[in-house]
């Protein structure tokens, strides 16, 4: 990572190290709390924040490499795609088979309510705690999580 910081996040195009997860959310969160049930609500509005760009560059993506012809999908497909997660889309029968990666926040699906977590090509943003939340935007590509050998 090129100093001592156990861990370092790629994000935007610049590099931020940091001696805690803490530190790297901060980056990402302008006033992150260092109350737990504040900081949850803030993980998760910046994990729908999150979401609804990663939704909306695979869309785009797809658009223009020709996987996705908008003209071809129904209303059930649709909103999925494009309602803010901060809306809770309803996925069909709980399946998503589309081409495009379906974008959803954890904490929005069992374990953490009573509604069912979609299956299928579904990626999940997750602000149940930091760690989560910056691996699931690590796996997303929406970021680069480094973490140092044997950090905590």
């Amino acid at each position: 990572m090129g100093d001592d910081s156990p861990f370092a996040i790629d994000v935007d195009g610049r590099t931020v190290r940091g001696e805690s997860l803490t530190e790297l959310v901060a980056a990402l969160i302008p006033g992150y709390s260092d109350a737990p049930a504040e900081a949850l609500e803030q993980r998760y509005r910046a994990a729908v924040v999150r979401a609804d760009d990663l939704q909306l560059s695979a869309c785009l993506r797809a658009v223009e490499d020709g996987s996705l012809d908008l003209d071809e999908l129904d209303e059930s497909a649709l909103t999925p795609l494009f309602a803010s997660r901060s809306e809770l889309p309803l996925v069909p029968g709980d399946v998503w088979e589309l081409g495009v990666t379906l974008y959803l926040v954890a904490t929005d699906y069992e374990p953490f309510t009573t509604r069912t977590k979609p299956v299928g090509n579904v990626a999940f943003v997750d602000p149940t705690n930091e760690r989560t939340l910056l691996a699931s935007l690590s796996d997303a590509g929406s970021l680069t999580l480094f973490v140092q050998e044997g950090a905590a």
